[in-house]
């Protein structure tokens, strides 16, 4: 079992450029939220398998935007298992609910998303050094709301997809492979002329990944994707797509980097999907025993996709988001941990509508027993 409580100011809780007002369901622009959590997480190995459950159940209290209080509930659980000396893999589903609260206006109404997911995986690896793996995962996300007039069936989605890869091991320092994936989301609500919005997004790869001593590693990847839809009017992608990154993980120094260009499946009614180019870099430092600080930034630059038959689908066009952050975390006994994080995001949008400037503080205590 565990219990936390995340305690957090926002200057900018609505998400807006400065000079903007307010949407209806806003009364201030900046408040703190408050955030308890309860929940529990098990475990229980039978034989060579395992069993596991994990359930958690929260509430956001604003303490100014009162009718933005929101629970969410999670639920999930699945099983471990080891088939031979050379195969093993996972299955698990799970389901959350989340209420939410909906439209620009001041009657803005409640409502709630769900959503249900299924995976599973094999991996298999041999004496030679030839590994090789496969996933499927399914899920479905469904919005509803309690004001008739305010469509949350829109953005409701079903995606799946199919993962796989070869490959062989350098030693005991490293891999080299070729991966593919498969994917579709579906928008059964979004129809143009009776069919329904959807895309599907496929790609192959190759990639590689190694140690050099005990501290540092480097991977790297660069494949071929492409995003296809039947609906008329949709806006295709086709084009390379890559990802490196170092990490240095020292006795108390630790650092990481990592850049990428991939396509975002998208889910939200601003786009399609989007291709996303990212930056992460981040720095940790094990003050002593018990704490630990950190430093870092994120930097995503987005083109959105959309299809010009469906206005909903083409409000955003791009996008760059920054985000830099320090923090701190401290472990006070065995049951007890504190953490403080201080954020500064930016972002700036075409059109200029989604541009906005936030800087939010975090303070939060978590007790596992």
């Amino acid at each position: 079992p565990f219990a936390s409580l995340v305690a957090q100011y926002d200057n900018n809780l609505a998400r807006v450029p400065s000079d903007a007002p307010l949407p209806g369901r806003f009364r201030s622009r900046a408040d703190w939220i408050f955030r308890p959590t309860v929940g529990v997480n098990m475990e229980r190995p039978v034989g060579r398998q395992r069993l596991f459950l994990n359930a958690s159940v929260s509430r956001a209290m604003h303490a100014q935007n009162t009718q933005l209080n929101n629970n969410r509930f999670s639920l999930g659980g699945g099983a471990g298992f080891v088939l031979g000396r050379t195969c093993g893999g996972q299955l698990s589903a799970g389901y959350n609910k989340r209420d939410q609260l909906i439209g620009n206006f001041e009657d803005a109404a409640d409502a709630t998303a769900e959503t249900t997911f299924f995976t599973s995986a094999l991996n298999c690896s041999t004496v030679t050094g030839l590994t090789g793996s496969v996933s499927y995962n399914r899920g479905r996300t469904i919005n509803r709301s309690n004001d008739p007039s305010i469509d949350r069936a829109f953005a409701d989605m079903r995606r799946q997809g199919v993962n796989g890869s070869i490959g062989y091991r350098l030693g005991q320092r490293g891999q080299v492979g070729i991966s593919g994936t498969w994917g579709e989301k579906i928008f059964p609500n979004q129809l143009v002329l009776g069919q329904q919005n959807q895309n599907e997004i496929t790609g192959i790869s190759l990639f590689t990944s190694y140690r050099i001593g005990s501290t540092l590693s480097a991977n790297a990847g660069l494949g071929y994707t492409r995003v296809t839809s039947p609906l008329p009017g949709s806006q295709p992608f086709s084009g390379n797509t890559w990802n490196a990154g170092v990490s240095y993980s020292g006795p108390r120094f630790g650092a990481n980097m990592n850049v990428s260009r991939g396509i975002n499946g998208g889910g939200n009614q601003a786009a399609n999907f989007a291709l996303a180019t990212n930056f992460s870099g981040s720095v940790t430092y094990q003050l002593n025993e018990a704490m630990q600080l950190s430093t870092g930034y994120f930097r995503s630059k987005m083109d959105f996709r959309g299809t010009t038959l469906i206005p909903e689908t083409n409000l955003l066009q791009s996008l760059v988001m920054d985000r830099a952050f320090i923090g701190a975390d401290y472990r006070l006994n065995r049951l007890i941990n504190f953490s403080f994080d201080l954020n500064h995001q930016r972002r700036e949008s075409v059109p200029e509508t989604f541009s906005f400037r936030s800087t939010s503080a975090a303070l939060s205590v978590m007790a596992r027993f």
